[in-house]
Order: C-alpha cells, then structure tokens, then sequence
C-alpha cells in the first residue's frame, strides 16, 4: 500500500534538468501535436500582445459556452488547469476534502495551501487502481470537497458512469461539492462527461483542459465549468487579473473551431496503445506489469531495475517516475502513448534493458 503526500515534487516534461536532446514520452499531450489552425491564430495574435489581454476573457468564454452548451456565466478560464484547481480549491476552502489515491498530486497540494486537511481513498493495487464504490462510504459528514480525475492520472482508468452519479448524487444529500477533473477524457472512447447535469447539480464543478488534447502546454490554458455561478464569481474576484494572455485566448478559440481532431486522436492512440502493451506483454516475464488504461497514457510497474527511468534516459528516452503520487509505491511509472516513432524508441530501449 502507497502512503499519502510525498515531500518531493515530481512532473513529466522536465527537459530542462538534462543536457542531452530526449524522447519525451513523460507528458501526456496529444501525438498528433499541434493543429495549423491554432498555429496561425497564434501568428494574428503577435499584432495584439502591445495590448493588455480583456481581464474577463469574454471573447473565449463565450466560445467555450457554444461548444460546452453553457451559460458564459458557467464558465472560468485559468492558466493551465493547474491554476484552476489551486484557485477554485482555495475559494472553497474545504476543511476536509476526499481525494482517491493515487491521482494528480497537485490536487493534494492545493488542499494543503489552504490549511485543509486530505482524506485518502487508497485504490487496491491487486483491483488493478480500479475505481470501486466504496468511496461512497466515506462520502458523508465532515467532507466539505470530493475531487475525482476521470480518467485517472496515473492509472489511466475511467470511473464508471453509475458510478459516478452515485458519487454525485451523495455529494449533493450531504451538500458536498464534486470536483470532477476531466482533463483527459477527450482521449478515452467510452469516457461520458457531466458537463449535461450542470444544471441539475449545483455542486458539481468540471474541469477541462486545452493543454493535453491539442498539445499547447506552454500557451497554458484551461477552463472549469460549474452552475454555481456565486462560486465562480468569488473565484474570479480573488484572483490574479489578467491571467490569461492575448496568445492564449487566440489560440482557445482557434481549437474550439477544430471538428475532426477528436476521432483522429483517439484512432492514432488506440493504435499506438496495443503497440505499446504488446511490448509490456513481452516482458512479464522480467516482472514487468501494467495497468489497461482508457486514456493515453500507460501506467505500468518494473521494480528491477530500480532506476528504470535513469536507464531509459541514458537511452534518450523520458517517461515520469511516479514515486510522488500518494497511494503508490516505488517501481511504478508512466509513459505517453506517443507518435509510432517515439513508442518504437521506447520499446527498443526496454528490450535493451531487459533483454540485454
């Protein structure tokens, strides 16, 4: 069993420390990278950036609640969603808040600038870290804040849409909000999003991602939905103006265009992701395992050897320790599912290391 918050902090795309070009395999944004239609917004956007950027971001909320099908007013742009999830968590400021374990540390850290106190759910690592209904049980007085990831990052797994509504329903009884990340769902073929109950859960808050599904982790931009409108409001008065830039924007509204991209994704990573599991099938053998993942990235655990991810790095290849995240043990790391190219490297390299 994993244990709760570790001290270190840990996150994928860290080429900055090295000195040598990689395979960056650590991230999980989309293989296909970056559409031409954002490109060239981007390139427009060059003429605005003697500007200040609109402080409310109207023109991209109004675009989001098109796409969303939501009121402008249910909607919050952040600078990545990782500014989301610090700000919203600290307008909530929950005293105890329910988080499964192991998913996204960063959840972790933002209850903790609060001065809030974290309740675990640790997932069974011998279930696969399948999400299972026995959260419900601790979902009750005392909880301020549930926060869920869906898929799941690491485990890449989706919770069950029954499920789901279960958490959601028990939440609203015991006037609960549900944070519910959705980050990668876009990726995931059976994932179902519950943006459609908005309107019926004023608890319920969503949030979504620029970052991962059209490749732009550096533009930093993110955006959360909720029909609780007071709560956005409070959230947007007590944060940092203009947080969103010019080129940010520009580019947001440029992918909220794109029609395609979604089914092209998800027929470029069903492809790569057998690829990818046939090689992990090879090396059971070597004590190599994984977990079957709904998103686009792998998680999968190899305790010999000890250092894998410094082996793959010596071999140009990057995927992200996992030894940070709370409710998982060492030995356990994750991998993007890549461009065929990148994911051939990647195989090449384990066969080094396992088969010599």
């Amino acid at each position: 069993m994993g244990e709760g918050l570790k001290d270190k902090r840990i996150h994928g795309g860290d080429r900055f420390s090295l000195d040598q070009e990689i395979i960056d395999l650590s991230v999980n944004s989309n293989p296909l990278g970056v559409r031409s239609e954002i490109r060239d917004a981007l390139l427009d956007s060059l003429s605005e950036i003697e500007r200040y950027p609109d402080p409310e971001s109207r023109a991209l909320k109004e675009a989001i609640s098109l796409k969303e099908g939501v009121f402008t007013d249910q909607v919050i742009c952040g600078n990545g969603a990782s500014e989301l999830i610090f700000d919203l968590v600290g307008t909530i400021r929950a005293k105890t808040v329910l988080i499964p374990a192991p998913s996204f540390t960063e959840y972790h850290r933002a209850v903790k600038r609060t001065g809030g106190d974290t309740e675990y759910y640790f997932l069974k690592e011998e279930a696969g870290f399948e999400p299972d209904a026995g959260i419900l049980k601790m979902i009750g007085p005392g909880i301020g804040l549930v926060i869920l990831c869906n898929p799941n990052n690491p485990t890449g797994r989706l919770i069950p849409y029954g499920l789901l509504l279960e958490i959601l329903n028990r939440c609203r009884d015991n006037n609960i909000i549900l944070f519910v990340d959705e980050c990668f769902l876009d990726f995931a073929e059976n994932g179902v999003s519950l943006s459609p109950l908005l309107s019926s859960y004023e608890n319920l808050i969503i949030l979504k991602s620029f970052t991962k599904i059209y490749s732009i982790p550096g533009l930093r931009l993110g955006y959360a939905l909720s029909g609780n409108r007071e709560l956005l409001r409070k959230t947007e008065e007590g944060r940092c103006p203009w947080n969103i830039s010019v080129t940010a924007e520009k580019a947001g509204i440029a992918a909220l265009t794109i029609n395609d991209h979604i089914n092209e994704t998800r027929k470029v990573i069903k492809e790569e992701r057998i690829r990818l599991i046939k090689a992990l099938e090879l090396l059971k053998g070597d004590g190599v395992s994984y977990i079957s993942p709904d998103a686009n990235f792998i998680l999968f655990k190899a305790e010999n050897p000890p250092e894998l991810r410094k082996e793959l790095l010596k071999r140009g290849v990057m995927i992200r320790d996992c030894s940070d995240f709370p409710g998982i043990d060492n030995g356990w790391y994750r991998t993007a599912v890549g461009r065929k190219k990148e994911n051939e490297a990647l195989i090449r390299a384990l066969k080094d290391i396992f088969n010599g």
